[in-house]
């Protein structure tokens, strides 16, 4: 039989399962075991998935799988990541920007609606890649970061943070990217660290009170030299003055440091004549730090005082920094600059011992400075580049890609004898982890999480994590929990979520948001809206439905002008100014009553007619109309034919709102419209998602309802967008200091803010399904994974943001469980996947060639998952040879050789009466040792694989299943063939078809397309194998399982044995002897396996020239003239049966066979006739080979002859 083509097979199974909608259904099973909840973390679609996306998957989708099978009800629902700077970035790319600048000149809402356009640019392959991997997930009922509900449910968690006293702007050094032109977290920068090579200067600081005396400092960053306001020191360390050197000039270096000296020769673009003679390091002069401290230096450069900055020197766009005491910040002298300090930071395992300090560009360098009160000015600006301060460099990038800046920097040093020297240095840099431009530890305000006073809470919570490899829970991530940072949140870009604080412009009073409708309760509203249903209609009466303007439409009923002339009186009170109405009949009939009593004219105004259902259900009843749009979900996107979706009738009943606010103010605007329009009003100004619609109640006939229009919430269409620019202008006059005006801060939150969540967010929380959190429906998870770089990204802010919800009370417990971790793929010659190596190949290709479970299974088999792994396509065929054909070899075998009654065998598959003993009992039919044998096998499996699995040992599971396959065929198939030609076949049939289904059910897990071919190939009832329950285990014969491993063991030093001396199996032997102990009822198959006649057990082995002897066995390889012939017949059956192969015959089709006369394999016929024709299955011998339909030459024993095959 055929061996499946896999990839072909997979999808064709791809579509029954999307036929059948068997991912539905395996949510739909019972799940007596409960949730078992699972998180995705949330990709961004605007890049291009590839191999190392498909590792990922493959780890996602194992354990809800076999979960599910377990009787677990496992939601997965996707998610995209939609925000934040890599999709800016993107988006500034394709518009061919450069920089905030060209943004905002662009405009920031054509920017974030490109960018909200290109977070979808490669959607579809991303769910292609997901469904051809066979990862099922909820792509339908996605969390997307940028929607509106998600946003909101963002706010409601800065609010906590906010009310816990986490949330706070500061003014300190933060790792800054200027080329994105903000701030970004440590968990940021800790992703994008690069190992480089630059030079390193030591740089003379001369002493005021001892002119040609300097104190050396070495640092790697020449470009905040500028910035630099004092010299560092350890107080409590010993320093050296050399002796004058043949320039008069003396260095002072910490004496751990004297090795910094020992090439002092080596000066930077001199020559040894240049230099003078080497220092003499004999006779030093030793001094104590702390009479280093205070005593002052000169300005490195002649051009920069910074005690006398002003800031008109530093040019457009100077920023102070807020005034510290003794108003540290501000322009003019400062008493401590230029100074020698001590500090607690300074270290002697480089350098010289000596910190040049630049409080504005390092977080130790600007703690010191805030505690001594020095000078806080930027000598960069906000691009990266000098400011005005540094004339002979201003304009110019600090860390510009060629490092001319540096160049000139260590130029000016070494002209004006400033350089002691220069090295090469290597060390790890940090760069964004986006743009890849080189980051500066920068001096601002931003908005920052304490994190670092949660410090305890996320060493405990994370405590209670079971890590896949479990170093890291100390190891990395424990070392990043112990030096958390606070979380600088803010980031001064477009689009992301906006932070929702407010402040006043005069009096800088704040206040934190956490809903949209607290949002909504401030903002004022120019006029009163009264919406009024018009009375009962003679179409309200009947149930049907009247839309249409031009075929008459229905009026009120008495009933109906009364409901109207009551409600009139009512509305007295209201002291109405306008009447808006419908243009239809009996709306106008009802404003018109109204209207009279009132003493106001009507106006009448088609943007507030009826909802247009168009001419197909025009008179129809509403129960009609509602069986094709019943739903309220599917009339806000779809119209029926000829009419309009609710988002229309949104769109104009807005514009006529907006338009009516601005052209009235103060006033009391009644409008007379109709049930849907008001509907669609009322939840559009809810600021809810769609998902409420239904919660939404219905007005009755002339019942009134006033709406608060807050217009600036809206957009033309009615749609709120909580973006930029759009929430940017949303403000009002500040209650505290009653004259200034709230308005929302510039920045937008960090990206990972949202991904990290996404538990709660996924779910509107709390503003909808308040079980799936509170109830534990849906949190904490039980299981994440993702690569090792999510340690400092996804799985920190996961933890960090439940850790806050946690001091906030609304939580108990961290956001997961068990996460398993993954090493990166590399490809197959180590190098890591990039772009520009062009090393991963397309992904369409891939699955076409190789078949998506052979991929999953290199993932899984490979290696564990959290090392490293060279994807090569050489191994992941041999996985497909080692364990995918092999298992196909088993099936097609068990379909070509049960094609007789399948009837249960009179006795019990599982092990539960007879048991061979070692002293050989009888035992009932049940008793075949084989079957016997490969129940407690497969039994053990699927003990082993579930454990496994339920500690998330995946690559333990993956392989025992590998081992499992190679032994059923190996062994027990190859152990069957002749039983199943024999009368015990019906039993090794059903045994085999047992194993295989149950064998199915536990590889569904890891290969899905494979595992359900098997289990419909050997007549799996279920229409998926994905619907079977996971396997309970079975009884195990221990004894057994042992015994057959000592046979197998006692059949592989025969086997080596007759390799050794030449002796294929073909060849009988008379008779074998060994030490091992072996159960009587398993003599029978390593005498078939090993091909001799007779089974002897010893305690001493037999010698003599007759004997090949091995460590346990002795082997009679003497080969009689009877055994030889025994031996050739074996090779004439093999060859005939390899013709029936090559005719294509089935094995139950029967044959002549025909054999060249007067010729050994004629001999051999003749004597063994009866076996002969019975192993391949002859009615007859003919001894010619004329008239043969097959004909092929072979060598026996030495000879060519000639044998044929005919089919009667």
């Amino acid at each position: 039989m055929a061996i499946p083509k896999f990839p072909e097979l997979e999808e064709q199974i791809l579509k029954d399962w999307k036929e059948r909608d068997i991912f539905k259904k395996t949510l739909q099973k019972p799940s007596p075991q409960g949730n078992f909840v699972f998180y995705d973390g949330p990709p961004t679609a605007n890049g291009i998935p590839h191999i190392g996306h498909v590792e990922t998957r493959a780890f996602k989708d194992i354990i809800p799988r076999f979960k599910t099978m377990q009787g677990y009800r496992v939601e997965r629902k996707a998610g995209w990541d939609t925000q934040g700077l890599p999709v800016e970035l993107e988006v500034e790319k394709d518009l061919g920007l450069s920089g905030k600048k060209d943004i905002e000149k662009y405009g920031i809402e054509k920017f974030n609606a490109k960018a909200k356009e290109s977070v979808w640019k490669f959607k579809d392959r991303w769910e292609k890649m997901t469904e051809r991997v066979g990862f099922w997930l909820d792509v339908d009922h996605p969390y997307i970061t940028y929607q509106p509900e998600y946003i909101e449910t963002l706010w409601w968690i800065f609010k906590q943070v906010w009310d816990q006293k986490l949330l706070a702007q500061d003014y300190k050094v933060v790792p800054y990217c200027p080329r994105c032109g903000t701030a970004l977290s440590s968990h940021e920068v800790a992703q994008g660290y690069q190992n480089i090579e630059e030079d390193s200067v030591y740089v003379k600081f001369e002493l005021v009170d001892e002119p040609g005396t300097f104190v050396l400092a070495w640092t790697t960053t020449p470009w905040t030299l500028p910035g630099n306001v004092a010299l560092a020191v350890d107080e409590k360390i010993n320093y050296v003055k050399t002796t004058p050197n043949a320039e008069g000039e003396r260095f002072i270096v910490a004496q751990k440091r004297m090795e910094a000296l020992k090439d002092a020769e080596k000066v930077a673009g001199a020559s040894q004549a240049d230099v003078g003679t080497p220092l003499k390091l004999s006779s030093l002069q030793i001094i104590h730090g702390s009479e280093l401290v205070g005593k002052k230096y000169k300005p490195l450069f002649d051009f920069v005082d910074l005690r006398r900055a002003h800031p008109a020197d530093v040019g457009a766009g100077f920023k102070p920094a807020p005034t510290e005491k003794n108003d540290g910040g501000a322009a003019g002298a400062n008493r401590n600059a230029y100074t020698i300090v001590p500090a607690d930071f300074v270290t002697t395992e480089d350098g010289t011992g000596v910190v040049h300090t630049a409080v504005m560009y390092g977080v130790e360098d600007f703690e010191l400075g805030k505690n001594l009160d020095l000078p806080k000015i930027h000598t960069v600006d906000e691009t990266g580049r000098f400011n005005g301060l540094v004339k002979p460099w201003v304009g110019l990038e600090v860390k510009d890609p060629k490092g001319e800046t540096q160049k000139k920097i260590m130029a000016w040093l070494q002209e004006h004898g400033k350089l002691y020297k220069a090295e090469n240095y290597r060390h790890d840099y940090p760069f964004c982890w986006r743009c890849k431009h080189p980051l500066l530890y920068y001096a601002k305000t931003s908005w920052f999480i304490m994190m670092s006073k949660l410090r305890d809470e996320l060493i405990r919570n994370n405590e209670k994590i079971n890590w896949y490899p479990g170093h890291i829970k100390d190891g990395r991530f424990g070392e990043w929990l112990r030096e958390v940072k606070d979380w600088a949140i803010s980031r001064e870009r477009y689009w992301g979520t906006p932070i929702p604080i407010w402040q006043c412009d005069q009096c800088k009073h704040q206040e934190c948001l956490g809903s949209y409708q607290e949002l909504r309760e401030r903002i004022p509203t120019r006029n009163r809206y009264i919406f009024i249903r018009h009375g009962e209609s003679t179409n309200n009466l009947n149930e049907t439905l009247d839309t249409e303007l031009s075929d008459g439409t229905a009026g009120l009923t008495a009933r109906g002008r009364e409901q109207a002339r009551q409600v009139a009186q009512k509305l007295k009170t209201e002291k109405i100014d306008v009447i808006i109405s419908s243009q239809f009949a009996r709306a106008k009939e009802t404003a018109d009553i109204i209207g009279q009593e009132i003493k106001l004219a009507v106006t009448t105004e088609s943007r507030v007619n009826e909802y247009h259902i168009g001419l197909v259900y025009e008179g129809k009843t509403i129960e009609e109309f509602h069986q094709g749009f019943g739903d309220r979900a599917v009339r806000l996107h779809e119209a029926p034919p000829g009419g309009e979706t609710w988002l229309q009738i949104r769109a104009r009943m807005f514009n006529i709102l907006h338009q009516l606010d601005a052209k009235y103010e103060g006033k009391t605007i009644l409008i007379v419209t109709h049930s849907d329009p008001i509907y669609v009003v009322r939840w559009a100004l809810s600021l809810q998602p769609e998902s409420v619609l239904h919660d939404v109640p219905l007005l009755d006939n002339a019942q009134p309802i006033e709406l608060k229009f807050p217009a600036s919430l809206f957009q033309p269409d009615g749609s709120f967008d909580p973006h930029r620019p759009f929430i940017d202008v949303v403000s009002w006059q500040c209650a505290s200091c009653k004259s200034g005006r709230m308005r929302r801060i510039p920045e937008v939150a960090d990206a990972w803010f949202d991904s990290g969540s996404m538990p709660f967010a996924q779910w509107h929380y709390p503003f909808e399904n308040k079980n799936k959190i509170d109830h534990g429906e849906a949190y904490p998870a039980d299981y994440i994974s993702e690569a090792i770089d999510q340690t400092r990204g996804w799985f920190y802010t996961l933890l960090a943001i439940s850790t806050l919800l946690q001091k906030a009370g609304v939580v108990k417990k961290p956001s997961y469980k068990n996460v398993v971790v993954l090493g990166f793929l590399n490809d197959a010659r180590g190098r890591k996947l990039s772009k520009s190596l062009k090393n991963y190949g397309d992904l369409d290709e891939l699955f076409a060639t190789h078949g998506a479970d052979a991929v999953r299974w290199f993932m899984y088999t490979a290696n564990q998952p959290w090392d490293s792994k060279n994807f090569d396509l050489k191994i992941v065929d041999q996985g497909v040879k080692k364990t995918f054909l092999i298992l196909a070899n088993v099936v097609s075998f068990w379909k070509l050789n049960s094609n007789h009654p399948l009837t249960p065998p009179p006795f019990d598959l599982e092990l539960k009466a007879e048991r061979s003993t070692k002293e050989g009992a009888e035992v009932g039919p049940a008793a075949h040792p084989l079957d016997r044998w490969v129940h407690s096998l497969l039994n053990t499996l699927v003990a082993d694989v579930t454990k496994r699995l339920e500690q998330y040992d995946i690559t333990g599971a993956a392989r025992a299943i590998g081992d499992f396959v190679t032994d059923l065929s190996t062994w027990y198939v190859r152990r069957s063939r002749d039983r199943f030609k024999s009368d015990q076949a019906p039993l090794a049939s059903v045994t085999l078809k047992h194993v295989l289904l149950q064998l199915s059910t536990v590889m569904a897990p890891f290969t899905p397309f494979l595992a359900e071919h098997v289990y419909h190939a050997v007549g799996g009832e279920l229409e998926s194998v994905h619907l079977a329950d996971w396997p309970n285990v079975g009884e195990v014969d221990n004894r057994l399982l042992s015994d057959m491993t000592v046979a197998r063991r006692v059949v592989e030093e025969g086997h080596a044995l007759r390799a050794k001396f030449g002796l294929k199996v073909r060849q009988p032997l008379q008779q074998v002897v060994t030490t091992e102990q072996l159960r009587p009822d398993l003599d029978e198959i390593v005498r078939d396996e090993l091909n001799v006649k007779e089974l002897h057990q010893a305690d001493k082995l037999p010698t003599g020239s007759e004997w090949a002897v091995s460590n346990n066995m002795a082997l009679d390889i003497t080969v009689t003239d009877e055994l030889k012939a025994e031996g050739l017949l074996r090779d004439l059956i093999r060859e005939f049966n390899a013709l029936r192969k090559t005719a294509k015959l089935k094995p139950s089709d029967e044959i002549i066979a025909h054999v060249q006369p007067n010729t050994t394999a004629a001999k051999v016929v003749e004597i063994y006739s009866q076996e002969f024709l019975k192993e391949v299955k002859a009615k007859a011998v003919t001894p010619s080979v004329e008239g043969a339909s097959q004909v092929v030459e072979i060598t026996l024993d030495g000879g060519v002859v000639t044998i044929g095959l005919t089919k009667p």
